[in-house]
């Protein structure tokens, strides 16, 4: 059985939301228990007496807010968020699932689950689908500074990921830069290229624009946080604005409501093509943390949670540590 820790007060619209995510994810996963932390009084009536399902009850929550929401992580260790990463911390849960502040997620994983020893920086990954084709993007905002051979362990990072959950044999990893050719970006793209290029033990294929992101067979990406974040935020930004523009024009018109009628297979199959992460992980730290979004749905937390305990059953973090321990042996 995997057992993972929800953090049932985090997020715009908890606990309502990730209630309903962790009753989906449940009934999915015949072999998953969700814990979740949070307020009993609010979470029960949403819960009942499902199968699969335990509450650790507190009324301590961290707000949304991401400064107050990092000082309030460091002080307050009966919040639902610092209860959940305890409990992973002491083995009785396997991952921590949360919609809450990202700064918060971070700061309290580094405080209570600590980095793993090797691991230079963490990294938040989000995992995007194109269809038939899985993308890995780190990192999208979890260290804003950046050094070279921090993206080489990102990229060792990501591709132990691809393998032990997506089963991709030997992931092809893409320096995200601002051209193809060798010598193109920034000081920081430059000598990461060399080091990447260097690596054996990586299947490196080279530097990959941004535009190429859904189009490319390349499976990781690497870049610094400021980076990956802003790509992340315009795609999801263009994409949801392509969608919404598109059912505006359909409604305007009766024959274009006519049309989508008789295109709606393909206006379905089309959305398989750009489906954005409905949560990331922090790579790095000594146990899987997943990061929903803060406004996700029932089913997008729910695939957060699954997310969650793929990792877990991959055993992810113990591959990434012992890549790191025969690095530092070296």
């Amino acid at each position: 059985m995997i057992r993972i820790a929800i953090d049932g007060m985090g997020g715009d619209h908890a606990p309502k939301i990730s209630a309903k995510g962790v009753l989906l994810a449940t009934k999915n996963n015949p072999d998953l228990h969700c814990v979740v932390f949070g307020d009993e009084t609010l979470l029960r009536p949403l819960l009942g007496d499902a199968n699969r399902v335990s509450i650790v009850h507190t009324k301590d929550k961290i707000s949304m807010n991401e400064k107050a929401a990092i000082e309030a992580m460091r002080r307050d260790k009966t919040s639902s968020l610092s209860l959940a990463m305890q409990a992973v911390v002491s083995g009785d849960c396997q991952a921590i699932v949360s919609a809450g502040a990202t700064g918060a997620m971070v700061a309290g994983a580094h405080l209570l689950l600590k980095r793993i020893k090797g691991m230079k920086r963490t990294a938040l990954m989000p995992v995007l689908h194109t269809k038939g084709h899985v993308k890995l993007l780190l990192d999208v905002g979890a260290n804003i500074e950046t050094k070279p051979e921090h993206l080489v362990q990102y990229a060792y990072a990501a591709s132990i990921y691809a393998q032990a959950v997506l089963g991709v044999e030997s992931p092809r990893v893409g320096l995200l830069n601002n051209g193809t050719e060798a010598g193109k970006g920034r000081e920081l793209e430059q000598a990461a290229y060399e080091l990447l290029k260097a690596e054996s033990n990586l299947n490196f294929v080279g530097n990959v624009e941004a535009k190429e992101f859904f189009t490319s067979d390349v499976h990781v990406y690497v870049t610094d946080g400021y980076t990956g974040n802003a790509v992340l935020k315009a795609t999801e930004g263009t994409l949801s604005r392509f969608s919404s523009a598109l059912k505006t024009e359909i409604k305007a018109s009766k024959l274009a409501m006519l049309g989508a009628l008789l295109m709606k297979r393909s206006l379905k199959n089309v959305k398989q093509y750009f489906e954005v992460a409905t949560g990331a992980i922090l790579l790095g730290v000594n146990g899987p943390v997943i990061k929903a979004h803060g406004s996700s749905s029932d089913e997008e937390f729910a695939s957060a949670i699954e997310q969650g305990y793929q990792v877990a059953k991959g055993d992810v973090i113990s591959k990434l540590k012992a890549v790191l321990e025969s690095e530092e042996s070296e």
